[in-house]
């Protein structure tokens, strides 16, 4: 209870007390992020709410949004999602169609250290808690490091904000995610510290080693968990969690589009 506590703290939507937790487990799917509809009265009307929103929702919100975008555009406002277009800036390698990569669940299937075979490397980049990635990244599918971890850890004061920063596998040091892409730091800040975790769009992922299940989990092809695939209106947001993308890479490992600069990675 303590930990329901703990976790629950850190989010922002309602739950079921945990007194009551036997409900939600009959009516919940067993993955989480999960959203179950109940009617006024209690009756349940949907165990995959975020489905059923989405399909409505969405198109709900396009007309607006895409009259928001033209204001938005005219005005300079700042928008956090300003200049962000998640349906034509995609990945060279795949098309719009493929996007997300959807993976098996054999990826995460047991290995010799969880569902990698090696634990994560040492040190972590911007000084993680090496312990707290090795749970999360390895002996975890569901939960997550707290909301706001990545504000109070040095990466607010050594991240790139003028520059596109890679992120690697805190496992394998291969390249995972590259942001901001299609948009400013500030915004990819601002939606960030909005949901709690680094959040990346479809154009910031490399998808080289980035999977999606169909339960929405997002891994890496080692088999390093890291986050969720938490879609808006806008499309696909990724919620990683910092420690599953702190790798420091070798010569063999550094992405392309850092090679040729004068890299340095502080530990």
């Amino acid at each position: 209870e303590e930990e329901f506590k703990g976790y629950f703290s850190t989010m922002p939507w309602l739950a079921i007390p945990y007194s009551q937790r036997s409900k939600a487990g009959k009516n919940a799917n067993k993955f989480i992020p999960s959203l179950v509809i109940y009617a006024p009265n209690g009756k349940g009307i949907s165990k995959d709410g975020v489905k059923e929103i989405s399909k409505d929702m969405i198109r709900k919100w396009c007309k607006l949004d895409e009259k928001a975008e033209g204001s938005d555009k005219r005005s300079g406002s700042g928008d956090i999602n300003d200049g962000l277009d998640t349906n034509k800036r995609h990945s060279k390698k795949k098309k719009p169609s493929e996007i997300p990569v959807i993976g098996s669940e054999f990826i995460m299937s047991e290995k010799s250290n969880g569902t990698t075979s090696k634990p994560p490397m040492r040190p972590l980049r911007w000084g993680l808690d090496w312990k707290k990635a090795n749970k999360i990244c390895c002996f975890n599918r569901h939960f997550a490091e707290r909301a706001g971890y990545f504000r109070k850890s040095r990466w607010m004061k050594e991240v790139d904000s003028y520059g596109v920063t890679v992120y690697y596998d805190s496992v394998t040091a291969k390249p995972l995610f590259r942001a901001p892409i299609g948009r400013t730091f500030r915004q990819f800040l601002l939606e960030s510290e909005k949901h709690g975790w680094p959040s990346f769009r479809d154009p910031e992922v490399i998808w080289d080693d980035v999977r999606v299940l169909k339960n929405g989990e997002v891994v890496s092809l080692a088999g390093t968990h890291l986050g969720h695939n938490l879609p808006d209106h806008r499309g696909n947001r990724y919620c990683i969690n910092l420690v599953s993308i702190a790798g420091i890479p070798n010569e063999r490992n550094l992405y392309k589009s850092e090679s040729t600069l004068d890299t340095k990675f502080e530990l």
